[in-house]
């Protein structure tokens, strides 16, 4: 008990007891019973799997229809809810591959458009995208190098360029020539 006096300043006083003082009784928290715990875990673990399955189904129909981008969309989702599925990351793999090679075709295009119109930085710019997406086909590689080679005079990164060109289709003619 504090009691104040004229002064504003405290003095503490404290208050008789008989020498008991009553136990401090702390109970435990609650906690869920381990079957209750369990089931609930089953069914998280039951709706992450179902969300999978979802986003399987709806990257398999965008797979088959063409549509790359938005399969690769769905199946990365699927395989974030259910990592341990074999077939929603091989399907996953597919089509991510897919969808850069349909980005390459794209950036390939963009380019050409722009070496039409004699925009070099722009169609620089798309075949580095293109390259970027690693594409079967060494049409971005060689024009990309011829590029370099003409307008960014690096005879050694337009080399390279050429080079890969020709080790993604060693049978074009037109790579090999460039090549020497």
């Amino acid at each position: 008990e504090v009691k104040l006096d004229r002064g504003g300043q405290g003095r503490s006083r404290i208050a008789p007891t008989d020498g008991y003082s009553p136990p401090i009784t702390v109970e435990p928290p609650q906690r869920p019973s381990a079957p209750a715990a369990v089931t609930k875990l089953k069914a998280q673990i039951a709706e992450q799997l179902a969300r999978a399955a979802g986003y399987y189904d709806t990257g398999l129909e965008d797979f088959r229809a063409g549509r790359f981008a938005k399969a690769e969309s769905s199946l990365y989702l699927a395989t974030r809810y259910d990592a341990r599925n074999p077939i929603y990351a091989d399907l996953f793999r597919q089509a991510q591959f897919r969808a850069r090679q349909a980005r390459a075709v794209t950036y390939v295009q963009l380019a050409m458009q722009a070496e039409q119109y004699q925009n070099h930085k722009d169609a620089i710019t798309n075949y580095r995208k293109a390259v970027d997406c690693d594409p079967e086909e060494g049409i971005a590689y060689a024009r990309l190098g011829r590029l370099v080679r003409e307008h960014e005079e690096d005879p050694r990164e337009a080399l390279n360029l050429v080079r890969k060109a020709v080790s993604k289709e060693p049978r074009r003619i037109e790579f090999r020539v460039q090549l020497a």
